[in-house]
C-alpha cells in the first residue's frame, strides 16, 4: 500500500444537517465518499481528538495536506495505535503527550480497504 494523501479544511461556525458541529471544525476533503452515497459532510468531520491532532499538525493553518500510512515513513510526526474498536469507529492512543486519544469514524474503513488499521502514521505533506 502506498502513502495516502488527504486535504483537511478547518471551517468556522459549522451547522451541517441541522447539527452544530462546533465553532471551528476540521473536515477531510473526500468528495468521493459523499458522491458514492456513503454519507454526507457530517460524516467527514474530524472530532474527538482528531481535531486536536490536525491542530497539532497544522500549527495555526486552516487548510493542510496530510500524508497517512499504516507503516512508519520518513518524517512521520504522529503515530496512532488502536486500543478500542466498536461499530462506530476506532479509538487510538497517540505519541503526542497533550492528546490522550483520537477517535476515527468508519470513513477510515472506507479509506483502508474495509477495516480500521491497528496503527496509523501522519505527517504534513
Amino acid at each position: 500500500m502506498k502513502i495516502k494523501t488527504f486535504k483537511f479544511i478547518k471551517e468556522k461556525n459549522n451547522w451541517v444537517n441541522g447539527l452544530f458541529m462546533g465553532t471551528y471544525t476540521w473536515y477531510v476533503d473526500y468528495p468521493e465518499y459523499i458522491e458514492q452515497g456513503l454519507g454526507d459532510k457530517c460524516n467527514l468531520a474530524m472530532v474527538q481528538g482528531a481535531d486536536k491532532m490536525l491542530d497539532y499538525l497544522g500549527k495555526g493553518e486552516t487548510e493542510i495536506t496530510v500524508k497517512i500510512h499504516t507503516k512508519p515513513f520518513a518524517g512521520n510526526q504522529v503515530e496512532l495505535i488502536m486500543y478500542k474498536h466498536n461499530w462506530s469507529g476506532g479509538t487510538y492512543k497517540t505519541n503526542i503527550p497533550e492528546i490522550e486519544s483520537v477517535w476515527l469514524c468508519n470513513v477510515t474503513k472506507h479509506v483502508f480497504d474495509g477495516k480500521h488499521p491497528h496503527k496509523l502514521y501522519f505527517a504534513l505533506a
